[in-house]
């Protein structure tokens, strides 16, 4: 699977280098040559070794992918909007892991049924988002979602891990001097339904 990732990473990244190359070579173009072109030359030493302009990003540079934010990492992000960077080249490169990442999931999802960390991921924003159930069956076909009964099945493990940590979190040992208070008082909210039909449409629940 390393093999496969770098060969799809190399691939997509391959026009994006090609392009900056071009960049390059129009700016090195426009540049006049005072004293022969030779003053504004960096002095290289002999034992430093020259890179080329196909190597890797420094990492500091690339923006993480805020699909992966977690409780730790999420303090980075604190009072900076997550926005796309202004590098073209930063983000192919991001655009480049993606696809290979993607691909690399896909692969995996299709030999083992068990590697299905990115496709449950995807299952569930697509649930919340009111995917039809025909395009969530072609996305589970090709590889990039799990099922509904998977998906379903995940939803109620995740509800009963946030439910374990709410009751911790309000015992009164954990929360002696602000108690737990929370209460929804006529709650209304609305199932709703893309493609209604018979015994198929949108309802409407109130409680407390």
């Amino acid at each position: 699977m390393p093999f496969l990732y770098k060969l799809l990473f190399a691939k997509a990244m391959e026009k994006g280098m090609e392009d900056l190359e071009t960049q390059n070579n129009d700016a090195d173009d426009e540049t006049p040559e005072d004293d022969g072109g030779l003053a504004d030359l960096p002095i290289i030493d002999e034992a430093t070794p020259v890179t080329s302009s196909t190597s890797s990003l420094d990492e500091a540079i690339v923006p993480k992918d805020p699909v992966w934010l977690t409780q730790r990492n999420v303090s980075e992000y604190d009072g900076y909007a997550l926005a796309k960077s202004k590098d073209p080249l930063v983000r192919k490169r991001l655009r480049a892991e993606t696809i290979a990442r993607t691909t690399c999931a896909m692969v995996a999802y299709a030999a083992n049924r068990r590697h299905n960390a990115s496709q449950l991921s995807n299952s569930l924003m697509f649930l919340a988002a009111g995917v039809t159930k025909r395009v969530r069956e072609y996305l589970n076909h090709i590889g990039l979602c799990s099922s509904r009964k998977t998906t379903h099945a995940a939803l109620q493990s995740l509800g009963k891990e946030a439910e374990i940590n709410i009751k911790s979190k309000f015992k009164t040992e954990n929360s002696p001097i602000l108690p737990p208070s929370i209460c929804y008082d006529n709650l209304d909210f609305q199932q709703n339904v893309h493609m209604a039909s018979v015994g198929h449409a949108s309802m409407m629940f109130h409680g407390t």
